[in-house]
Protein backbone atom coordinates (compact mmCIF):
# COMPACT_ATOMS: atom_id res chain seq x y z
CA UNK A 1 0.00 0.00 0.00
CA UNK A 2 2.76 2.27 0.41
CA UNK A 3 3.58 2.02 -3.14
CA UNK A 4 0.66 2.70 -4.19
CA UNK A 5 0.21 5.91 -2.61
CA UNK A 6 3.82 6.97 -3.83
CA UNK A 7 2.70 6.33 -6.95
CA UNK A 8 -0.61 8.40 -6.89
CA UNK A 9 1.34 11.07 -4.77
CA UNK A 10 3.91 11.30 -7.67
CA UNK A 11 1.25 10.93 -10.51
CA UNK A 12 -0.88 13.62 -8.39
CA UNK A 13 2.53 16.35 -8.59
CA UNK A 14 3.32 15.68 -12.15
CA UNK A 15 -0.32 16.05 -13.27
CA UNK A 16 -0.68 19.67 -10.88
CA UNK A 17 2.91 20.73 -12.75
CA UNK A 18 1.68 20.12 -16.34
CA UNK A 19 -1.52 21.76 -15.41
CA UNK A 20 -0.05 25.02 -14.12
CA UNK A 21 0.69 28.21 -16.32
CA UNK A 22 4.32 28.44 -17.46
CA UNK A 23 6.27 31.26 -15.93
CA UNK A 24 7.39 33.16 -19.37
CA UNK A 25 4.48 33.44 -22.05
CA UNK A 26 5.35 30.88 -25.16
CA UNK A 27 7.14 33.07 -28.17
CA UNK A 28 3.59 33.78 -30.77
CA UNK A 29 1.76 35.62 -27.75
CA UNK A 30 2.60 39.31 -27.56
CA UNK A 31 4.60 40.25 -24.38
CA UNK A 32 2.36 43.12 -22.77
CA UNK A 33 4.52 45.56 -21.17
CA UNK A 34 3.26 48.29 -18.72
CA UNK A 35 2.97 51.71 -20.44
CA UNK A 36 5.53 54.16 -18.55
CA UNK A 37 4.21 56.45 -16.34
CA UNK A 38 4.00 59.79 -17.34
CA UNK A 39 6.26 62.06 -16.17
CA UNK A 40 5.95 65.10 -14.06
CA UNK A 41 8.22 67.13 -15.67
CA UNK A 42 7.76 68.95 -19.37
CA UNK A 43 9.13 68.22 -22.19
CA UNK A 44 11.21 71.22 -23.24
CA UNK A 45 10.99 72.54 -26.95
CA UNK A 46 13.41 72.06 -28.98
CA UNK A 47 16.24 75.25 -29.14
CA UNK A 48 16.24 77.04 -32.90
CA UNK A 49 19.58 77.76 -33.86
CA UNK A 50 19.58 81.92 -34.51
CA UNK A 51 19.44 82.68 -37.70
CA UNK A 52 23.29 84.17 -38.54
CA UNK A 53 23.67 87.95 -39.03
CA UNK A 54 23.82 89.73 -42.50
CA UNK A 55 27.97 90.14 -41.41
CA UNK A 56 28.03 86.79 -40.69
CA UNK A 57 26.28 85.27 -43.92
CA UNK A 58 28.47 88.12 -45.97
CA UNK A 59 31.75 87.34 -44.11
CA UNK A 60 34.89 87.03 -46.89
CA UNK A 61 32.15 88.43 -49.62
CA UNK A 62 32.00 90.78 -51.72
CA UNK A 63 28.66 92.46 -51.05
CA UNK A 64 26.55 95.76 -52.98
CA UNK A 65 22.91 97.30 -52.46
CA UNK A 66 20.82 98.43 -54.82
CA UNK A 67 21.41 101.27 -56.83
CA UNK A 68 20.62 104.32 -54.67
CA UNK A 69 22.15 107.99 -55.73
CA UNK A 70 25.28 106.79 -57.01
CA UNK A 71 28.55 107.66 -54.85
CA UNK A 72 30.00 105.22 -52.42
CA UNK A 73 27.14 103.86 -50.86
CA UNK A 74 26.30 102.52 -54.56
CA UNK A 75 29.97 100.74 -54.73
CA UNK A 76 31.64 97.88 -53.73
CA UNK A 77 32.20 96.07 -50.05
CA UNK A 78 34.23 93.50 -48.29
CA UNK A 79 32.82 91.90 -45.72
CA UNK A 80 35.54 91.46 -42.92
CA UNK A 81 35.44 90.50 -39.10
CA UNK A 82 32.06 91.58 -39.37
CA UNK A 83 32.33 95.12 -41.32
CA UNK A 84 32.21 95.74 -44.13
CA UNK A 85 34.92 98.44 -46.11
CA UNK A 86 34.54 100.23 -49.09
CA UNK A 87 36.63 99.23 -52.40
CA UNK A 88 37.46 102.07 -53.63
CA UNK A 89 38.64 100.42 -56.72
CA UNK A 90 38.02 97.46 -58.79
CA UNK A 91 41.85 96.43 -59.21
CA UNK A 92 41.27 95.54 -55.63
CA UNK A 93 39.34 92.74 -56.98
CA UNK A 94 41.71 91.01 -58.74
CA UNK A 95 44.49 91.85 -56.56
CA UNK A 96 42.37 89.70 -53.79
CA UNK A 97 41.10 86.60 -55.80
CA UNK A 98 37.76 88.23 -56.45
CA UNK A 99 36.27 88.46 -60.09
CA UNK A 100 33.14 90.74 -60.84
CA UNK A 101 30.79 87.95 -60.61
CA UNK A 102 31.92 87.16 -57.34
CA UNK A 103 30.17 90.68 -56.31
CA UNK A 104 26.74 89.84 -54.11
CA UNK A 105 23.61 92.14 -54.04
CA UNK A 106 22.26 92.36 -50.89
CA UNK A 107 18.96 93.89 -49.46
CA UNK A 108 19.32 97.44 -48.09
CA UNK A 109 17.89 95.81 -44.36
CA UNK A 110 21.28 93.65 -45.20
CA UNK A 111 23.48 96.17 -46.47
CA UNK A 112 22.26 98.33 -43.53
CA UNK A 113 22.68 95.94 -40.84
CA UNK A 114 26.27 95.66 -41.40
CA UNK A 115 28.86 98.18 -39.38
CA UNK A 116 30.76 100.08 -41.57
CA UNK A 117 34.58 100.52 -41.06
CA UNK A 118 35.21 103.90 -42.42
CA UNK A 119 38.95 102.89 -43.52
CA UNK A 120 38.89 101.40 -46.94
CA UNK A 121 39.11 97.81 -47.91
CA UNK A 122 42.62 98.72 -49.10
CA UNK A 123 44.05 100.50 -46.69
CA UNK A 124 46.32 98.52 -44.44
CA UNK A 125 47.04 99.82 -40.47
CA UNK A 126 49.75 98.29 -38.87
CA UNK A 127 49.39 97.15 -35.65
CA UNK A 128 51.05 99.22 -32.89
CA UNK A 129 54.33 99.13 -31.83
CA UNK A 130 54.82 97.57 -28.28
Amino acid sequence: MQVHRTVVMASLILFVAACAEPATPPASEPVVEPAPEASAQPVPAPVEAAAPTAAQKYEGKIIKRPAAQGGKEDGWYVVKDGERRWIRDSSWLSQNGFKPEDVIQVTVEEFDSIAENPLPADVVVAPPAQ
